[in-house]
């Protein structure tokens, strides 16, 4: 893994942790009952609320929706966390703008794209 990786990770798992205790704190509900109400097994949440892991794309779909926020919610913060570079920067505007594509896709063609990723995923390791 380069610096770079490890710097954006770190920063990508902090911002969806910040959000989701903020979230948390709103609806005045434990870790615990904030996992059972997202049907997210308690470790997989535990771990993203306390910034250990990044969440799939099918649980940031699966978040947004249970909050009935925006699939853009998660990352509109990165345009203010300086880049490391040009290429860094260019790519995550690519990624946030992927993002919100799929967010407008119809619950169909987003079952599709997921397995569709997920298949040139496997094919990638």
């Amino acid at each position: 893994m380069d610096a770079e990786k490890d710097v954006t990770d770190r920063e990508l798992k902090h911002l969806i942790s910040q959000k989701l205790k903020q979230l948390r704190k709103k609806s005045g509900k434990t870790i615990e009952e904030t996992a059972q109400d997202l049907d997210l097994d308690y470790s997989i949440f535990y771990n993203l609320y306390n910034g250990r892991r990044l969440p799939r794309l099918t649980t940031l779909v699966k978040l947004s929706r249970r909050y009935g926020l925006p699939i853009e919610y998660w990352f509109k913060d990165l345009a203010k966390m300086p880049p490391k570079n040009t290429a860094w920067a260019e790519r995550r505007a690519a990624e946030f703008n992927l993002l919100k594509n799929y967010n407008r896709l119809d619950r169909q063609t987003r079952k599709v794209m997921s397995r569709v990723l997920q298949k040139l995923g496997k094919g990638r390791g």
